[in-house]
């Protein structure tokens, strides 16, 4: 993954520059520095506008007693898309804007909430509960997260109770 990653970090600005180059000698250097311009003016507020339409979803869907997850993943592919717009290059930008549209987002969406459940589906994952209390584990199982206790137990509703306080003027 690490390789991957590297070789892209290398590659991803050559070919951008390439393709800057080639467009720069078809329409002209300040054309394609205005176009380039353009993109990235207009995919940022895209980005704006379609961040603040997952906000108000995700929002929404807590209101409602719902698991954002769409909302999340969303959120995230916006992120991405907006880094890909700030970045200059005409590549850079169509990969931003295949992000940004609704429909070809929620492709991607689908194949990321895939990888994530697929990765997650036996996983589980310790934390401290409350103060030193207790361990609980978060485990994917069947249709949704479940919280449990080291037992495999459900926790439920169950909510850790406040440690005893004493009143002013006691030690």
């Amino acid at each position: 993954m690490l390789a991957v990653l590297l070789v892209l970090l290398f590659l991803v600005p050559v070919i951008e520059l390439y393709v800057i180059v080639q467009v720069g000698q078809a329409i002209g250097a300040l054309s394609t520095l205005a176009l380039l311009i353009a993109f990235s003016v207009v995919g940022l507020w895209l980005v704006k506008h379609e961040g603040v339409g997952v906000w108000t979803r995700f929002r929404r869907q807590l209101r409602d007693g719902g698991l954002p997850a769409n909302e999340a993943i969303d959120g995230v592919l916006i992120l991405f898309a907006g880094l890909f717009m700030l970045v200059p290059g005409f590549i850079t930008d169509l990969v931003g804007l295949f992000l940004l549209v609704p429909p070809t987002r929620s492709i991607v969406r689908m194949f990321v909430r895939h990888w994530f459940e697929r990765r997650l589906r036996f996983a589980t994952v310790a934390f401290d509960a409350v103060g030193n209390t207790g361990y609980a584990a978060f485990t994917i199982r069947g249709r949704g997260p479940e919280i449990v206790d080291t037992q495999g137990r459900p926790l439920g509703e169950r909510r850790p109770q406040p440690p005893d306080r004493p009143e002013l003027g006691q030690v």
